[in-house]
């Protein structure tokens, strides 16, 4: 039996890291490599590390392959070299990877989103960008593809983003033009950007766009009066699909993944529609299905969250409506039973127990609410105040990290560069100040996770001698990676 094997190595031939698997005699081993990579300028980040450790965990098809910290799992460091063989015995099933580097003027650690093999990774390698915990670090290294930095096709905000495994589709936006029809591939695997204009139908979709993955190899996007299905091609161009939804269906909708495959689009510009989408089977062409339902009332950019197998919808209504409504599957909207004041946007940040905390909701006034709003125990929902928001702003990055904590980036007007984690003990939720955004602020920008808790912010509209922003920056928290 020969052996595939993926190499993890640090950049600039400094180390060598071997991932072995099995293989067969009558088939020529695969090989793949795995960098460890300072995420600014690409080479080994442990150059400065004379005397160190370096300790890795490793998940494969699930599986730990390093609990009790075995010694294949460590190696140190001298003068930014080691020699680690790391336990993965199949280079097809999908791994991830964590390391952390002891020595030099700071540890650092970094993770690998998930990833397995494919034609395309025998040229061009996994990277693990090292950061220092409780710091954002611009992605500056050469893009492997391109040879030139990792960026996005032109500067722009407001994009769509949805992020499967390794890939993240980013879709539409404000550009300094107007609205923004173009379309990148970012691999968060490879730390590579690949614009696909040029291999896409032109106009597709154009301006803010809101986008979300609701299946294993589907996504879904919607702006202004349209929606797009893209099916994931691992290597090729995704394949758009359009969608027809309701009637006032927008960049105002929200979006929703219910369950592992169905979605939901909800209200938008004044909208009491409901497209419940799922997947169907079949051809490209018969992909997803699409079913009309209703909201008890008008509503714009309502606050909405996956409940139950249906839904919760909060704010967006004009005076009048109920502040809160459930959806059944498939169903139709009715009030919920409890109200929960103005407002409209926002976020539903998820914690346990059917808890939700309503957090950046625009009020009445216009003006971004510091107050929140939590709600426990859900279907049921109790409500009363959250904590005080304290840095409230407008243009907000949000997403949650599979480990459940919610990341609020940038925003405000001129940009910012706060971060905050809202994180809950029970059913108590708080907000932690982040890391500080590296090169200053973004509003209208979009982050995404990149893997165990190391998030991804790209482009928004930077400072006033900065414009618009084409670049993306890493960012880690101070209690370091989420494990596995």
């Amino acid at each position: 039996m020969s052996a595939p094997r993926t190499t993890l190595r640090p950049a600039a031939l400094a180390a060598l890291l071997a991932l072995m698997g099995a293989g067969c005699e009558s088939d020529p081993a695969p090989i793949l490599s795995v960098e460890l990579i300072d995420p600014e300028t690409g080479g080994n980040p442990a150059l400065d590390v004379v005397v160190g450790t370096l300790r890795v965990d490793v998940e494969e098809a699930g599986a730990s392959r390093c609990q009790g910290d075995p010694v294949e799992c460590t190696a140190e460091v001298r003068n930014g070299s080691f020699d680690l063989v790391l336990p993965i015995r199949e280079v097809t099933a999908l791994s991830r990877v964590q390391a952390y580097l002891e020595g030099g003027d700071r540890p650092r650690q970094g993770a690998s989103p998930l990833f397995g093999y494919r034609e395309s990774l025998q040229t061009l390698p996994v990277r693990v960008p090292m950061l220092a915990p409780g710091t954002c670090v611009p992605l500056g290294g050469p893009s492997p593809s391109a040879g030139g930095l990792p960026l996005m096709a032109v500067g722009r905000r407001d994009m769509g983003v949805a992020v499967r495994r390794n890939i993240a589709l980013v879709v539409g936006g404000l550009e300094a033009g107007g609205p923004s029809a173009r379309v990148d591939r970012y691999d968060l695997a490879t730390a590579d950007v690949l614009t696909l204009d040029s291999r896409l139908d032109p106009g597709l979709l154009e301006g803010p766009t809101r986008g979300l993955v609701f299946t294993e190899d589907l996504s879904l996007f919607v702006a202004a009066e349209r929606a797009v299905v893209y099916r994931f091609e691992p290597e090729s161009v995704p394949v758009p699909r359009r969608l027809s939804l309701h009637a006032g269906a927008s960049e105002r909708s929200a979006l929703v993944r219910v369950d592992a495959d169905r979605a939901a689009v909800v209200a938008g510009t004044a909208s009491d529609g409901l497209t419940w989408i799922s997947r169907a089977g079949g051809t490209v062409s018969d992909e997803v299905s699409e079913v009309a339902a209703r909201l008890t009332a008008p509503r714009t950019d309502p606050a909405v969250a996956a409940l139950d197998g249906g839904l919760l919808v909060l704010g967006g209504g004009e005076a009048g409506a109920p502040t809160a409504e459930r959806v059944a599957r498939d169903g139709d909207g009715e009030a919920a039973g409890f109200e929960v004041g103005e407002g409209r946007g926002g976020w539903l940040a998820p914690g346990p127990g059917g808890a939700f905390l309503w957090v950046g909701r625009v009020l009445d006034d216009g003006s971004i609410a510091s107050d929140t709003v939590l709600l426990t125990g859900c279907p049921r929902c109790e409500v009363r105040p959250g904590p005080t928001w304290d840095a409230a702003r407008e243009g907000v990055a949000f997403t949650v990290t599979e480990a459940g904590d919610a990341w609020l980036v940038g925003g405000g007007d001129p940009a910012s560069d706060v971060t905050e984690r809202i994180r809950w003990t029970d059913a108590t939720p708080r907000f932690e100040a982040g890391p500080t955004l590296a090169d200053g602020g973004r509003s209208g920008a979009s982050v995404v996770e990149h893997g165990s808790g190391v998030v991804a912010v790209l482009g928004g509209l930077g400072g006033p001698s900065v414009g618009l922003r084409d670049d993306l920056e890493l960012c880690l928290a101070a209690d370091g990676l989420d494990p596995f």
